[in-house]
Parts: C-alpha cells; structure tokens; sequence
C-alpha cells in the first residue's frame, strides 16, 4: 500500500464517521458510508493510487451486508414500536406501502435529488398508516 493510498483511505473514513450520527438520527449513515467508499474506488478507477484498489470486493460485500443488516434491524424494531404503541397490522402495512410508493412518487414529481424521495416516503408512509387504520375491518 502506498502512502496516498493510506491518506485517501484515511481520508474516506474520516468523512465516513460523519456517517455515524446520521445514523443515529434516523438518516441514512450506513448508505452514505458504502456510497464513500464506492466514490473511492471510482476515483480509483480513473487515477490509480497504488496497485492494489484501498478498498477490495469483500470490503463492499461486508459493507452492503451491514447496510442491509441496520435497515432490517431498524425496520423490525419500527414495527415492534409501532405494535407496542397500539398500531394495527393494517395500519402498518398501509405505511409500508405508502411508504415505497410516496418514494417513487415523490422522485419523479420533485426532481430535486434524495429530497423527493424522502419527502414522498414521508406523506405516503403517513397516508398509508391513516388509510390502514381507517379501513374497513378494525383493528387485526
């Protein structure tokens, strides 16, 4: 490994601790840091630090694995918080699919980058929560 390979490595893990608390804000920090990573190697890619890329195929195998991971985790303990709080298995279905569908509605209708999406998985989540809750059949 050469010396700029370990400063650009030092370098991207610096700027991907800034992950962390987003992360702990419920924001995405776990994609910000593999997407740190994969900005790397595409620099990589076009200016070759060394002989060997900083960061190897499992690197981004491991990150993309824990990624997925924290998502599953997160998304299990909503659930298990959304039941305790007395939501209905309609109510969080309804915001699960609103939820996905407000994102890709709201990507297409608001154009500006990562806050269409998350704007669109906001209202839809909270519609489809409301409509779930709402809807004929009471609480399941």
């Amino acid at each position: 490994m050469t010396i700029t390979q370990i400063i650009a490595g030092s370098l991207t893990l610096l700027i991907a601790l800034g992950g962390v608390p987003l992360q702990l804000a419920g924001l995405p920090g776990t994609w910000l840091i593999l997407l740190i990573a994969v900005f790397l190697r595409a620099v990589e890619a076009f200016l070759p630090l060394g002989a060997e890329p900083v960061f190897g195929w499992p690197t981004f195998a491991i990150l993309t694995a824990l990624a997925i991971l924290a998502e599953l985790v997160e998304f299990l303990a909503a659930a298990a918080g959304a039941k305790t709080g007395g939501a209905s298995k309609r109510g969080m279905t309804g915001a699960v699919v609103g939820g996905l569908l407000g994102a890709l509605v709201g990507t297409v209708v608001i154009l500006i980058p990562v806050v269409g999406s998350v704007l669109g998985a906001a209202a839809g989540s909270a519609i489809g929560a409301i409509v779930g809750e709402l809807s004929v059949g009471g609480k399941e």
